[in-house]
């Protein structure tokens, strides 16, 4: 996995000195527990405004051509930049994990925990049927295709599958690697 830093915070360098320290192993775990794998992810250290205008950039790359709304955005950036300690989209190969570093303000355990739950929605949406479904709904989202209760109940059921996985997985913070300092 490539990690790179997309707007820097206070914390910058410690963060980025553990996602890659432990990176590889969360992602083997992960995909040991949740019998998948882990495809093609890149993981992307920024702050809540940078989570936001990236996460909604690629959903919109996604969606292919798709209405572009101005209020739309402006919601979405705005509750993602807020209240995201973490973020996992599609790509052109795989997935992107996008980590809300200014969130974390310092803390390690919890950018482990994040780090895991986010590892664990890339090897959910590295299948097939999860990735071609989370398309369709962005789709429909941004006004490419039309609205399909069936498909937002199928997805929001999915969801919170997907998101209940993630977080038992975050306890498995505790088998990677011990970091120093007084965050521990």
């Amino acid at each position: 996995m490539r990690l790179t830093v997309h707007r820097s915070t206070s914390s910058t360098g410690r963060q980025k000195a553990r996602i890659e320290q432990v990176a590889d192993q969360a992602g083997e775990i992960v995909a040991s527990r949740l019998g998948g794998r882990l495809g093609a992810t890149q993981l992307v250290l920024t702050d809540g405004a940078g989570l936001a205008a990236l996460g909604y950039r690629a959903d919109l790359a996604v969606a292919g051509e798709a209405r572009r709304s101005r209020r739309l955005r402006a919601r979405v950036e705005s509750q993602r930049g807020r209240t995201c300690l973490g973020l996992t989209v599609l790509n052109g190969s795989g997935t992107t994990v996008l980590v809300n570093g200014a969130r974390h303000k310092g803390d390690l355990r919890e950018l482990d925990a994040t780090l895991l739950h986010e590892l664990a929605h890339a090897v959910q949406l590295s299948q097939h049927a999860a990735r071609d479904l989370k398309i369709r709904y962005l789709r429909m989202c941004f006004g490419a295709d039309p609205d399909d209760r069936g498909l937002r109940t199928r997805y929001d059921s999915q969801l919170d599958i997907h998101e209940q996985q993630a977080r038992n997985l975050e306890a498995l913070a505790r088998r990677l690697p011990a970091h120093p300092g007084k965050d521990q």
